[in-house]
């Protein structure tokens, strides 16, 4: 009897230790992480300015060109990424014009408001309006995934504005219905649906997601074919970004995109020089798209890069596709 009592003290003090060691990791893990976080956003607040425009603080990095070049380069990120998603292609286009980084609210340093319209039509309006705040009256508008659908809906809109378009695994979907390989492709692909789930719930599991460091790197391993060729600086930057962003808004932000109104565009009013990058791997926005764009688009030309996935921005290969287009008909 005396044995099983010493047998059961020792095991509790076990099982404290156990559970002691396990919050001090936690504990350990989150200071370190909260210390990383602030190191690299303090990095990132060196090159960014902040404009008060519709109602929201908008973040974006504007480099000037150095030979003082008139050529303007608009970019916009996609969903959940930020202005640094573009640093590896502005490296080398700052050669060549002004490059004007836009971290599309409520992403990147940009205001996470819940009470903002988050709707296609009020972010485009945002845009220009900062554009316009910024005197850009022409500029060549480059736009990845959700960027590349404000991109087509802009150049659409303001076509005399764009002197040239670069649509990267531009997440757009088509009205019609008369492509039926295309819509097959589309229902069986990989989605992000919120509708099965209650807001609570989907909150609480959106911020484990967006505070814990290797939730982002799965993530990156469905986006990117290989993890290891992302930069750890690129994975640190995302982190660091989304972070603080609350699942609430992240949330507001889905919906006003899914209960918004078809704006009724037309990809036919697209006048400006197209070029239209896919990544051949990609599952997040297949390459059928860029073949539908291309037919679609006057004067556009689809570039699939073999073996890329959803950010092909990161590719060196990407920046040379893109950088000899700037430089044809100079």
């Amino acid at each position: 009897m005396f044995g099983m009592r010493v047998l059961n003290s020792k095991t509790r003090r076990e099982d404290v230790m156990f559970i002691k060691s396990i919050l001090f990791g936690i504990l350990a893990y989150f200071l370190t992480t909260f210390v990383g976080v602030m190191k690299v956003e303090s990095q990132l607040r060196v090159n960014t300015q902040f404009a008060e425009v519709n109602q929201i603080t908008v973040a974006y990095r504007y480099y000037k060109s150095a030979d003082n070049y008139q050529k303007n380069f608009v970019f916009l990120h996609g969903f959940a990424g930020s202005s640094a998603d573009w640093d590896l292609l502005v490296k080398e286009l700052r050669k060549f014009g002004n490059c004007l980084l836009i971290d599309i609210p409520p992403f990147g340093m940009s205001e996470k408001r819940i009470d903002f319209d988050y709707s296609d039509a009020n972010l485009i309006k945002t845009i220009l309006l900062l554009l316009d705040m910024l005197e850009i009256k022409k500029f060549s508008l480059i736009g990845h995934s959700m960027g590349g659908n404000l991109a087509i809906q802009i150049a659409s809109t303001v076509p005399d504005r764009i002197e040239k378009l670069v649509l990267v695994s531009a997440a757009y979907i088509p009205l019609e219905r008369d492509d039926s390989r295309l819509v097959e492709v589309l229902k069986n692909g990989n989605r992000f649906w919120i509708g099965n789930l209650e807001d609570e719930n989907l909150s609480t599991i959106l911020n484990l997601g967006l505070k814990t460091y290797p939730m982002i790197r799965t993530i990156y391993s469905n986006l990117v074919p290989n993890l290891d060729r992302v930069r750890q600086v690129h994975l640190d930057r995302l982190f660091a970004q989304n972070v603080f962003l609350p699942a609430e808004v992240l949330i507001k932000f889905s919906k006003d995109k899914i209960e918004q109104p078809p704006l009724g565009f037309d990809l036919g009013k697209i006048s400006a020089e197209t070029l239209i990058i896919y990544g051949s791997n990609d599952n997040i926005t297949p390459p059928v798209l860029g073949e539908y764009l291309s037919r679609k688009i006057k004067n556009s030309r689809l570039e699939l890069i073999d073996g890329e996935g959803h950010l092909p921005m990161l590719d060196k290969k990407f920046v040379e596709i893109v950088v000899q287009f700037f430089k044809e008909q100079e």
